[in-house]
């Protein structure tokens, strides 16, 4: 296995760490949503594959679902979502960008797009609003509960935390000049 699919599985499990207390004794259903995107490895999908791999070790029963096949209300039908996308200019569905504001359950999103999302509902619905993408950042590092984790790349989502009351910051991205985002 080459370095990079070692460290995207560090940070999906880094990632599912962040929601294994919401997993408990009842199974739970989760969907894996992905962009197909014009790759036709589909790395999305490889990453979908990897996060299904990991949450086995939980009681879940997981479904994989192309983002393009969205059906308005079936974040609802889920106790946890996970959105990858890989492709920077992929357009979202509006019934998926709509029901990630009215949804009450867990949504993990994985990647890009953020910012295509209305960032007005993302700083009242979540307390926090999506300011820029940065390719070859020089964050590879996560701080998080006082641990320094490889990041798998310097590629990173910039959020700004608009209300810390809803937006809770559970690790931060470190560069190596030591500056840290969340």
């Amino acid at each position: 296995m080459s370095i990079m699919p070692k460290i995207r599985l560090g940070m999906c499990l880094f990632l599912l760490s962040l929601l294994a207390l919401q997993v408990n004794a009842a199974t739970k259903n989760v969907m894996i949503l992905y962009d197909q995107g014009s790759d036709t490895t589909y790395p999305a999908l490889a990453e979908a594959r990897y996060i299904a791999n990991l949450l086995g070790h939980f009681d879940t029963r997981v479904g994989f679902c192309p983002v393009a096949q969205y059906q308005r209300g079936m974040l609802d039908s889920f106790d946890m979502v996970f959105y990858i996308n890989y492709e920077a200019e992929y357009t979202l569905p509006d019934s998926f960008k709509t029901d990630i504001f009215t949804s009450k359950h867990t949504l993990c999103w994985i990647n890009l797009q953020l910012g295509e999302l209305d960032q007005k509902a993302m700083k009242e619905s979540f307390g926090f609003h999506f300011d820029r993408h940065i390719e070859d950042s020089g964050f590879n590092s996560v701080l998080y509960k006082g641990v320094i984790f490889p990041k798998g790349g310097s590629d990173i989502n910039i959020v700004d935390i608009d209300n810390p009351g809803i937006a809770k910051v559970r690790a931060y991205a470190i560069n190596w000049e030591g500056a840290k985002v969340p």
